[in-house]
């Protein structure tokens, strides 16, 4: 059984890597791609009306339910250190989609990315039954102020900049999504049914839920895949960790391993977002000129191969190098 939850775990970090890519294509050429708020429901209303983001949100539906699966049969010690993977089949998609191999340095990225947010998630503590009303308001509100204050930087920057800020929101706000899921969880789980219908917490879910998915909508449409999805991977369990130890009484990792993380996180993202490759990660239409390196290389030499040699390994399609 721990075999196949480990595979059914891999497969669901595929299908939302899978759903996060096709959204991303579905937004492409869209006008109002800011990253951020702006547009961002005329942005959505073009964005349902469109197969291939059905098609994604499909594949999203499948793995949360494949990950159920694989929490019904192992738990959570097992599966979500796992579920940074989801980041890692997006560099490949991401890759994949500008027919180019995915670079060395991005891969090392990648899993140092995965590697401090699975040290996050291993060595955090399973949260108390219970949590203080007073405290779970507070934590609504601070993480409310940092979703807030993210939007805000998100705002003016430039599409692909705005989508990494953006992300990171969503992500936040997913944590947030969480707290809410666990309290009318338990409220459902003593059998008073009656008055979730009345309990603040329930309206919580839905509202967070609503904002984060539609913040991640806008980011993935905007972006670089990985850029995006890496904020997504890193916020959400992060703002976890600590809403875990405000509004449930756990204790966070220790020193030791929280710093280990950190250095993990920073070396990982400031390699993703430094990559020559991140133009590449936007699908054609125009946003990824931003991202290009300096020297007035077109991205249409870049995508088809005929770009400087030593930014995508040797020869058209050839290894990836450093």
């Amino acid at each position: 059984m721990f075999i196949a939850a480990v595979a059914v775990t891999v497969a669901a970090c595929f299908l939302f890597a899978l759903s996060a890519w096709l959204t991303q294509h579905a937004g492409a050429g869209h006008p109002e791609r800011s990253g951020g708020l702006k547009g961002i429901g005329r942005l959505i209303l073009s964005l349902v009306k469109q197969p291939m983001w059905m098609i994604g949100a499909v594949a999203g539906v499948v793995g949360f339910w494949l990950q159920a699966v694989a929490l019904h049969w192992t738990g959570l010690s097992v599966v979500q250190p796992m579920m940074p993977a989801q980041l890692l089949f997006a560099v490949l998609l991401a890759s994949m989609s500008a027919r180019r191999w995915p670079l060395v340095r991005d891969l090392a990225a990648t899993v140092a990315v995965c590697g401090g947010v699975s040290l996050l998630v291993i060595k955090a503590q399973p949260p108390a039954e219970n949590a203080s009303p007073n405290h779970v308001t507070s934590l609504v509100v601070g993480i409310v102020v940092v979703m807030a204050a993210l939007l805000f930087a998100a705002h003016h920057r430039k599409p692909a900049i705005a989508a990494a800020i953006t992300a990171t929101a969503a992500g936040t706000g997913f944590a947030l999504t969480a707290v809410f899921l666990k309290l009318v969880a338990d409220r459902f789980a003593a059998g008073e049914y009656a008055s979730l219908l009345t309990y603040v917490p329930t309206y919580g879910l839905l509202v967070s839920m609503i904002i984060s998915a539609a913040l991640t909508q806008a980011a993935l449409a905007a972006g670089p895949l990985p850029w995006s999805m890496a904020g997504m991977t890193i916020a959400e369990p992060v703002a976890g960790v600590a809403a875990a130890w405000v509004a449930f009484g756990s204790k966070p990792p220790g020193l030791l391993f929280s710093a280990t993380a950190a250095v993990l996180l920073i070396v990982g993202v400031g390699g993703l977002l430094s990559s020559p490759a991140a133009a590449l990660w936007v699908p054609d239409s125009g946003v990824g000129d931003e991202l290009l390196p300096d020297g007035g290389v077109e991205l249409e030499h870049l995508r088809d191969g005929t770009g400087p040699r030593e930014l995508f390994g040797p020869g058209a399609g050839g290894s990836p190098s450093l």
